[in-house]
């Protein structure tokens, strides 16, 4: 089994604790910002260990605890070794200036001290016991004796060779059907992607891709392929060669775009995608592999468990899947993995779907509550954590220590009874002096915890986005059992009469499920971002509520702003942008019928009468008054499509031909005249053209 051994006292006394502990060992890491040591690695890097193996591991917690680090090196460490925790005495965890806070806080700086609600948290776990072991530089404890375990031959499990004869099968059976492998960490999943891998193209001419949120996480598939295929180089850090074929990387956002011919796709750490994101994965290839970790700074397998199915249920039925449930590195019923899970609130879930069978909108009530009272309930945190975590993809131990920790957090609970049916975690913004304003409207100041109206002050060029206050609503989650009840509207609406900010603010990956909730509960878009999130795969939206007469000049002056760009970006930046979704931003009060004389001209187009050039003044304005009163929803999806791409994002004939159900030139014209016919007969019915 794996050891904690934490070591409390001054700095200088722990790490010569820490020395003398090690004194033998040899392959070991020490992560530390201290002088006293030479070749340590600062803890913000501990992720770049991920895939390697240490007889131990000492963490410095005087320099700062950060919560995912700390999650992903504990994963390095082989069966038998030690995690060293250096930290200060435990009594005085509480009221300890962790320098970790420097990336909690927000601006201005403040002298009085944090919470320390989840050291706190942290400090009533440290129970000496089976795998945990304490010394104290207050007390006569003695070090334990240990010699450096050897590191074990690797050995595949039951539970690997079946994944591995179950992707080989992904590849080699029948299309169409994709599985899902989840697994918590440690259990070899990455490993078993890149054994298969191996054994693929070891047998046959195979072109494989591989995605993940990030290209180090899958380090380990490329590690692990290497090791066991004879004949394979790496070539660059994200594609392997060997003569029957090719291992590469693509972040998931690229994949989607370029989708290039393959005979197998790997997606790890499907989790940490959208499911947007995933479902064209799964749409574009008819063979694919998920594999996730179940609970991890990563992200969590649970919400992309709830999530996808249904989406695998409907477009995939024949899908399987499959749990590594042995570990590979360590023994089952592990010490630290225990701990871990514990203190990273791995194991957090939300209340049980049961508790919640006979619940009503009317048995729902709202309740503020306080940090120290989440950190003081145990079962409180898990259900709130667990909810987040299911509700949100990219949710991980940070976020923890930042709801319990930030000082500008609000924590806003909609509870049946003791159970926590939804939850909304917002927090205070804006509000800058006359100097600082003028350095950051000149782009020389970027103060940290300003989300909201740092951007639209920058892009707008307006002072007075940065001298009114703002509530930013960072993460609103209803438990899955009682969605569509109202309720996350209901807690948006006592946010609203409780908040004293001009603003609430909001910012999300833009997807067409979601614009609509936000804009009904009296948002407005306010900035979309020019490029997409490498992890999310979806632009940026920025969106606004106005709650005073200030906020509501403001507001109105974004959203007309918003509008005026809408058309100037959407040939460039936003010119890969969902048909479906730009149909949505495309709504406004603001638009203009058109006159008899350019419905004639636009008749005549589609009974042949005009080509298509001598009307492109008339099908912009058109395209752009139907899309302002949400007609184009309307549309048949190819129809929709086309004017989208061709007038909108300007696409050229070959693109365009290439992405619709058309032959050709000739065939792209005709799709354009019924298009435009439908278009017209839309608005004719409702009216529209007339108002």
């Amino acid at each position: 089994m794996r050891h904690l051994l934490v070591i409390t006292g001054e700095s200088h006394w722990c790490h010569q604790q820490a020395q003398t502990f090690l004194e033998n060992w040899h392959d070991t890491l020490w992560l530390t910002e201290s002088k006293q040591r030479e070749n340590a690695s600062p803890a913000r890097k501990a992720r770049q260990f991920l895939g390697r193996e240490f007889s131990a591991v000492v963490y410095d917690m005087h320099a700062g605890l950060d919560p995912d680090g700390l999650g992903a090196i504990s994963g390095t460490i082989r069966d038998g070794g030690y995690l060293l925790l250096l930290a200060p005495a435990l009594h005085a965890w509480r009221d300890f200036r962790d320098p970790w806070y420097a990336r909690i806080d927000a601006w201005p700086p403040r002298e009085d001290a944090f919470p320390g609600h989840y050291l706190d948290y942290l400090q009533k776990l440290i129970v000496p016991g089976r795998g945990l072991h304490l010394v104290s530089g207050q007390e006569d404890d003695a070090l334990p004796l240990i010699e450096e375990p050897g590191a074990a031959t690797p050995q595949s499990t039951t539970d690997q060779r079946k994944a591995i004869a179950a992707i080989c099968h992904v590849a080699t059976g029948h299309a169409r059907r994709p599985l899902v492998i989840t697994a918590d960490r440690g259990r070899g999943k990455s490993a078993a992607l890149g054994f298969a891998a191996a054994e693929l193209l070891g047998s046959r001419q195979k072109r494989i891709l591989l995605t993940a949120p990030s290209r180090h996480a899958v380090e380990p598939v490329f590690r692990h392929a290497l090791e066991t295929l004879p004949g394979a180089v790496m070539v660059e850090k994200r594609l392997l060669e060997h003569p029957n074929g090719t291992l590469e990387f693509l972040p998931p956002d690229a994949l989607v775009q370029r989708m290039p011919a393959a005979d197998l796709l790997l997606v790890d750490e499907a989790a940490a995608i959208p499911a947007t994101l995933l479902t064209k994965l799964l749409l574009a290839s008819n063979r694919i592999v998920f594999s996730t970790t179940v609970h991890g700074y990563e992200g969590t397998g649970r919400g992309f468990a709830i999530r996808f199915r249904a989406t695998l249920d409907r477009l995939r039925p024949q899908w399987r899947t499959l749990t590594l449930h042995d570990p590979v590195r360590w023994q089952a019923d592990d010490p630290l993995e225990a701990f871990i899970s514990r203190a990273l609130l791995f194991d957090a879930e939300a209340a049980a779907p049961r508790e919640f069978a006979h619940a009503s909108p009317d048995d729902i009530r709202l309740v503020e509550t306080g940090q120290a009272e989440l950190c003081n309930d145990p079962r409180l945190l898990a259900q709130v954590f667990g909810l987040l975590v299911n509700a949100h993809y990219q949710t991980r131990p940070f976020d923890l220590r930042y709801m319990l920790d930030g000082r500008n957090v609000r924590i806003l609970l909609a509870k049946q009874g003791e159970n926590v049916a939804g939850v909304v975690l917002s927090v205070s913004e804006g509000v800058f002096g006359d100097q600082l304003a003028e350095e950051i409207l000149a782009g020389k100041r970027r103060p940290q915890g300003h989300l909201a109206p740092q951007s639209l002050a920058l892009h707008l060029q307006e002072k007075g986005f940065l001298e009114c206050r703002y509530e930013r609503i960072q993460r609103i989650a209803v438990h899955p059992e009682l969605q569509r009840a109202g309720i996350g509207s209901c807690m948006l609406k006592w946010l609203r009469s409780e908040s004293d900010a001009d603003l609430l603010a909001t910012s999300f990956g833009a997807t067409v499920e979601l614009l609509p909730f936000w804009r009904s509960c009296g948002f407005s878009e306010a900035r979309i971002g020019n490029s997409r999130d490498a992890a999310s795969g979806s632009h940026s939206l920025l969106m606004l509520h106005s709650l005073t007469g200030r906020g509501k000049v403001l507001q109105q002056q974004a959203r007309e702003r918003f509008h005026e760009l809408m058309p100037l970006l959407l040939p460039g930046a936003l010119r890969e942008l969902e048909s479906d979704l730009l149909c949505e931003l495309l709504k406004e009060p603001a638009w203009h019928p058109l006159g008899e004389k350019e419905r004639l001209r636009l008749q005549r187009f589609v009974s042949h009468g005009l080509p298509q050039d001598a009307i492109l003044p008339e099908l912009h304005a058109l395209v752009r008054s139907c899309g302002a009163r949400g007609k184009l929803r309307q549309l048949l999806p190819a129809h929709r499509k086309l004017l989208v791409s061709l007038l909108l994002q300007k696409r050229g004939t070959r693109e365009l031909v290439d992405s619709l159900p058309v032959d050709g030139k000739r065939g792209l014209e005709l799709l354009l005249r019924a298009a435009v016919s439908e278009l017209l007969e839309i608005c004719a019915t409702s009216d529209q053209l007339n108002c």
